[in-house]
């Protein structure tokens, strides 16, 4: 009977996994392991499970919009038309699973068109290498669309509307000319056109920048030049793999990005209104609510040659993704001009800085006017304000100084502004307050702890922290420091290590010698360090990029970022809009006219105009997607990116068997969702707005059992171990959007598992601090909220929440170990009115002294105590502990989550 039982449950298992196979749903995944589904959307919420099961391959051609992997021997003409110019001297060919495209430029050039075609609404992405050119006047690959009837042969191609060629040039051309437009069909006058450059002086001049994109019209041979572009050369170089994406929306916009760039410098997009392209002071206000319809705002002074400072003068834009700028309505730059000099010579002007002013409604756009020739230093500080059409006239700030600095305090309705007086020897710097933002009075000075004379100084905010920051550059030193004051009146102290070395590589085309007057801004949690920087390379030119900068071991440092959607060039024209077209790729040229050697991997398009969130839990044994659209609509062939940190693939070729949850399957038929190969993977950052993840993927915590956050790895303890003699689970922490840290207590078959972590790095003394989000003080009577550093059992500094089984209990707890000596332990009983929500813990070690200090989320003290007994603080570095766990099995039977939102080290 035994026997007879068994073999009931496993034909049952066989059928139910004969049933999953058969409905499973297609997948792919792309170069960068990010996990593409094939659904559909029509408003509803929508389920489905992912199991790492072999016998499964991904199938690219049956979930994406278009598909090309070119495995083949020969060019697949089902999917694709080649079209050459020159056929003797251009090759369209397969070879060892490439596309290869060249020509030699003028005289021949190598084209294929995707057959497929679109109206709108639609991104390819194209995973390649380049080849040839590169070290040459400059190199570009392209993408152009279409709209009209193929005609003719191979060589022929007839259509009748428009053409849009986005191309990026690896190195920069001085100037350039378009010279003109050549058929590559045969001699029809109409078609696809290709664009040829020649370096005799003409209308189009890039002048340190050149374009990106431009737009033609077949018949009429018109075009629309962006003013800047990027060129390609920002983000790779010869023979380097990188994916280019070129798209055009639902709204005429034709854009070219760069996807998973990972580097620590992406370049910005300013349209300079004398053409040199270059800025050498910038300035960045953001607000969540948006300005004028804007998230971002930007005033920066222009530089071409310090010969004539003349054209260093304030511009103002806008931005909505703070990388590309544009005019605002009714701006004309410069905004801020020079002074007429009685000198005539030496005038500039710099130092700028914006800011909102809620009682206005207005921009204060705050820039200096200088004159540094003859026997005195001119040194005005002006205004001008900005109401979404109109610029004021300029009108004098009652201060004085250059490094223009100021902060509106929302609660006080106070202007503080910081300017450095370089009259003086040293320089030094002072500190204003206005309540109008023009006239600035209780003038202080503020000291900083560099024996360097302060050059340029920028105050910043940093959300959750009391402290403010600053970024400053010295005279005799060219590298970029952070500092920080305990409040507006306090002097400042410079982190010792530079937070950006002008001899660390920013990227693989810029070597800096010199950074200026730079911009930051803080994450709303305030672990990321943003910053918008102005740098002089070895040629001399001045160059604005952005980077990020993170907290490591208390040191704060720019490091490389991964950014999944990095914009190159955006132009509008909606004439093609609602007209059907097709892709076609080109090999590209550079102004030599010899060609390139364009080699294309993989190439795969999809949908793009709608953004469902989505959300990923960990099931135990598998995990589940959760789609929810942000519309109505009903939408096929649709995708979402989620960020390629949190999967745990290892190829493009894992097996993995997805099905839709069954209360939802009759939804899933024909549109594809990206879920990043992010989602089953531990990483501390994700920028996208639009996902949220439940929780790690399994495989990756319990195969290394170690996730990294705040600049460190931090190891998971498994098996069964004190305190508590419990079970851990080495996949019981996970990290969120948010970059918020979870830990666990399961029940797993009937045996609760705790989560323990211990810190990479170890300290000696310090200022450790938590900011706890769950209600810790409404937790199970057994379960223990660990925070602390630890040696050993006699060497420890402990903070507990918990009530150690009694349900009447003290809930807050602070031990100095060993804590049987008098004075090591304290305990608190906490109102029942503090649940414990966004509360903050902090431990003070000193070789003094030992502070413990508990603050709810409006800085109300909970409970503070210090102990100065010398004798019985730890003098050997310990590391960083975090747990949750249990005295004994929770009185409820339920699961316990905590969630941490922050936590910082400040070395001794």
């Amino acid at each position: 009977m035994k026997n007879s039982y068994m073999l009931l449950i496993v034909s049952l298992l066989l059928l139910t996994s004969a049933g999953v196979a058969s409905a499973a749903l297609p997948y792919y995944i792309d170069p960068q392991q990010n996990l593409w589904l094939n659904i559909s959307m029509d408003g509803s919420t929508q389920y489905f499970n992912v199991y790492n099961t072999p016998g499964y391959s991904p199938n690219g051609d049956a979930v994406m919009w278009a598909y090309d992997n070119f495995s083949s021997n020969n060019l697949d003409t089902s999917k694709w038309t080649s079209y050459k110019k020159g056929s003797s001297k251009s090759t369209v060919a397969i070879k060892n699973g490439q596309l290869i495209l060249s020509g030699s430029g003028v005289t021949s050039s190598a084209n294929v068109v995707l057959n497929k075609p679109f109206t709108n609404g639609i991104e390819l992405a194209v995973n390649e290498t380049i080849s040839k050119g590169t070290g040459d006047v400059g190199t570009y690959t392209d993408a152009s669309f279409g709209s009209g009837p193929l005609a003719g042969v191979t060589n022929e191609v007839d259509l009748d509307l428009c053409h849009i060629v986005l191309y990026s040039l690896h190195r920069l051309i001085s100037i350039l000319r378009l010279d003109n437009l050549v058929d590559i069909g045969s001699n029809s006058g109409t078609g696809w056109w290709h664009t040829v450059f020649s370096t005799v002086d003409g209308s189009f001049q890039s002048q340190g920048i050149s374009r990106s994109i431009i737009w033609t019209n077949s018949s009429t041979s018109d075009a629309i030049m962006p003013n800047p572009g990027i060129t390609l050369s920002e983000y790779t170089g010869e023979n380097l793999p990188h994916t280019v994406a070129y798209s055009y929306d639902t709204y005429g916009n034709a854009n070219m990005s760069m996807l998973n760039v990972n580097q620590n410098r992406l370049p910005l997009s300013i349209p300079d209104p004398y053409g040199c392209n270059q800025f050498n002071h910038i300035a960045v206000y953001y607000n969540s609510s948006g300005v004028f319809g804007h998230n971002w705002w930007m005033l920066v002074t222009t530089i071409c040659t310090y010969s004539d400072s003349k054209y260093e003068n304030a511009c103002l834009y806008y931005s909505d993704d703070g990388l590309l700028w544009y005019v605002p309505p009714g701006v004309t730059n410069p905004i801020g001009k020079q002074i007429v000099s009685k000198y005539d010579s030496n005038v500039y002007g710099s130092d700028p800085d914006v800011v909102y002013n809620p009682a206005t409604g207005k921009l204060m756009c705050y820039y200096v006017i200088g004159d540094d020739t003859g026997n005195v230093n001119v040194e005005d500080l002006k205004v001008r304000t900005y109401d979404g059409n109109t610029v004021s006239p300029e009108m004098k700030v009652i201060a004085h100084g250059v490094a223009t600095t100021v902060l509106y305090d929302n609660t006080a309705g106070t202007f503080y502004i910081w300017t450095v007086d370089n009259d003086s020897n040293p320089n030094v710097i002072y500190r204003y307050t206005s309540t109008d933002g023009i006239n600035f009075t209780n003038k202080q000075v503020v000291g900083q702890s560099s024996e360097c004379d302060p050059y340029h100084v920028k105050v910043i905010n940093r959300p959750g922290d009391s402290k403010l920051y600053a970024l400053f550059t010295f005279k005799g030193n060219n590298d970029l420091y952070i500092a920080t004051a305990n409040k507006y009146t306090d002097n400042f102290t410079i982190q010792n290590s530079p937070l950006l070395q002008v001899d660390d590589s920013s990227s693989i085309t810029h070597k800096n010698i010199e950074f200026s007057f730079s911009a930051g801004k803080f994450s709303d949690d305030g672990n990321i360090l943003k910053l918008w920087i102005t740098a002089k390379d070895t040629n001399g030119v001045w160059d604005a990029f952005y980077t990020q900068a993170t907290q490591a071991n208390g040191i704060w440092k720019v490091g490389n970022f991964t950014t999944l959607h990095a914009p190159v060039m955006t132009v509008k024209n909606e004439k093609c809009l609602n007209t059907p077209k097709q892709w076609m790729l080109s090999q590209g040229d550079y102004v030599n006219n010899k060609g390139v050697i364009r080699k294309i991997n993989e190439i795969w398009g999809y949908k793009i105009g709608h953004t469902p969130k989505v959300k990923v839990t960990n099931m135990g044994t598998y995990m589940q997607i959760e789609v929810v659209p942000t519309d109505s609509q009903k939408v096929t062939d649709y995708q979402v990116m989620i960020p390629a940190s949190f999967l745990n693939l290892s190829s493009q070729i894992d097996s993995l068997d997805i099905e839709p949850v069954p209360d939802d399957s009759e939804n899933t038929t024909n549109s594809q969702v990206m879920a990043s190969a992010s989602l089953l993977n531990s990483s501390s950052q994700n920028d996208s707005p639009d996902i949220e993840r439940v929780q790690a993927g399994k495989d990756t915590s319990t195969s290394k059992g170690v996730i990294n956050w705040k600049g460190q790895n931090w190891y998971l303890t498994g098996d069964k171990a004190n305190p508590g003699n419990n079970y851990w689970n080495t996949s019981g922490a996970w990290i969120d959007n948010q970059d918020r840290m979870h830990l666990t207590v399961v029940n797993n078959n009937s045996k609760w598992e705790c989560t323990m972590l211990n810190s990479q790095y170890t300290y000696c003394y310090g200022t450790f601090t938590w900011t706890v989000a769950s209600p810790v003080y409404t937790f199970d009577k057994n379960s223990v909220v660990g925070l602390c550093t630890y040696l050993d059992d006699n060497n420890a500094l402990n903070l507990g929440i918990s009530r150690w089984g009694d349900h009447n209990g003290n809930q807050l707890w602070y031990f100095i170990e060993p804590s049987i000596i008098k004075g090591n332990s304290k305990a608190y009983g906490v109102q029942p009115s503090i649940e414990g929500t966004n509360t903050t813990y902090r431990i003070e070690w000193k070789p003094n002294y030992i502070r413990f200090t508990s603050t709810k989320a409006d800085g109300t003290v909970i409970a503070d105590y210090t102990n100065t007994n010398i004798s019985t603080i730890p003098k050997e570095p310990e590391n960083v502990i975090m747990n949750l766990w249990l005295v004994d099995p929770p009185s409820d039977g339920k699961n316990i989550e905590l969630i941490l939102s922050n936590f910082t080290v400040t070395d001794e």
